[in-house]
């Protein structure tokens, strides 16, 4: 039969072979998410003994994909040298120990990176001049522990900023739609208020990233050499350190 005018030949269609789809296929053909896939992917090829588990039903795949990620985790936060010199504004945003919480009924979900002990956290050196400021980042169910890890830091704490995000996420009894950023300084820093708010509200970025606005926010209040340590990225007018700086 003569193909219809309005139909292209079926010569000239691609041809699609879904015996073995791309990963971007096998999401839509299994209505599951792209990350997940690629978590499947990564456990399939660097840890079969646990995708075994998995497909047993013995573990979840994200607690799968962090131990089969734990050694590469591992090798880049010794090989990432530490901050260099002294510096007036530090934001930090310590991996917490939600590993060691994973048996507590009301926590849900893995987190992705290798975590640190509060003593870890408490013993970190923060390269600060005698007058600074510092951003310490911290979730909902740290909150309490911040306080010490300032103590232990060497900082006398101000106020709380609290990013609002507009995604429902992971958290211990509640969901989690808030993170908080505690302001503590070091000898005579100062900061202004120009008319800064508490509350940030930004979209929900990818996990344990801040939001571009807390940047800006700091840049207009906090003169000084800035260091960001537990970085995401690398961003301008600003030192970077963290295992994923450079990623």
């Amino acid at each position: 039969m003569r193909p219809s005018p309005t139909t292209p030949p079926t010569a000239n269609r691609p041809i699609e072979d879904t015996r073995h789809p791309t990963q971007t296929q096998a999401s839509q053909l299994f209505n599951v998410s792209r990350w997940k896939i690629d978590q499947a992917s990564y456990v399939e090829t660097h840890a079969p003994e646990l995708a075994q588990k998995v497909h047993a039903g013995d573990i979840a795949l994200s607690n799968a994909y962090r131990q089969a990620k734990a050694p590469v985790e591992r090798q880049k936060i010794e090989s990432t040298k530490p901050p260099q010199g002294t510096y007036q504004v530090i934001v930090v945003d310590p991996p917490w120990p939600f590993s060691s919480r994973r048996e507590d009924p009301t926590r849900q979900g893995m987190i992705p990176y290798q975590s640190m002990t509060l003593d870890e956290i408490k013993a970190l050196a923060i390269p600060t001049t005698p007058d600074s400021i510092l951003w310490l980042w911290v979730p909902n169910a740290f909150l309490h522990d911040a306080f010490h890890v300032l103590e232990a830091w060497g900082f006398t704490y101000h106020t709380t900023l609290t990013w609002g995000k507009d995604y429902v996420g992971l958290g211990d009894w509640l969901g989690g739609q808030t993170e908080h950023c505690l302001l503590a300084t070091k000898g005579t820093y100062r900061v202004f208020r120009n008319n800064e708010s508490t509350l940030l509200t930004a979209p929900k970025t990818r996990h344990s990233e801040k939001p571009e606005t807390f940047y800006r926010l700091v840049e207009r209040l906090c003169p000084g050499e800035k260091l960001d340590m537990f970085a995401r990225k690398q961003r301008e007018n600003r030192a970077c350190w963290g295992a994923e700086a450079n990623d």
